[in-house]
């Protein structure tokens, strides 16, 4: 009796360490999805770079004026210069990264808000053109950021 007793622990053991195994592998190893091939160069890549080089004060958020907070960016050169980067990747193909590798790797949630700030300059460029009775400017910035949003969300999550 004790000899089958064992017999069974081992073969329960055996069982649970396949059964942990299994589980272990789903969760490491995403399910393959059918995706597109990432375009190369990706606007995606591009729109990160850029916005990771806008410069503006965060304090000047907080003022109930946000025309002020739009003329700094409007005026500073390196957003000038983001600004032209954000519009050469608004004309080339873009394919955001794979949505379980951005939370596997932990980059995603960074890359998003980098990608927030040249909408910024956007918004800023179509209100300050709207201050100064610009009418066709600033519905090209509204619609360029419309097109910036809808591309960041083509193959992410």
């Amino acid at each position: 009796m004790q000899g089958k007793f064992f017999k069974y622990k081992w073969l329960a053991g055996v069982v649970v360490a396949l059964a942990a195994t299994a589980a272990l592998f789903v969760l490491i190893v995403p399910p393959k999805e059918d995706r597109l091939p990432e375009p190369v160069p990706n606007a995606y890549d591009v729109f990160v770079r850029a916005g990771r080089t806008v410069e503006y004060d965060r304090n000047l958020l907080m003022l109930d004026d946000e025309m002020i907070f739009n003329r700094s960016v409007h005026t500073n050169q390196v957003n000038q210069a983001a600004l032209a980067d954000l519009r050469r990747g608004l004309k080339m193909e873009c394919l955001a990264p794979d949505p379980s590798i951005q939370a596997r790797w932990g980059f995603g949630v960074s890359s998003r808000s980098a990608i927030m700030d040249p909408g910024m300059i956007l918004r800023a460029e179509s209100a300050v053109a709207r201050e100064r009775g610009d009418l066709d400017y600033p519905i090209q910035c509204d619609l360029e950021l419309i097109q910036l949003g809808h591309m960041m969300e083509r193959g992410g999550g």
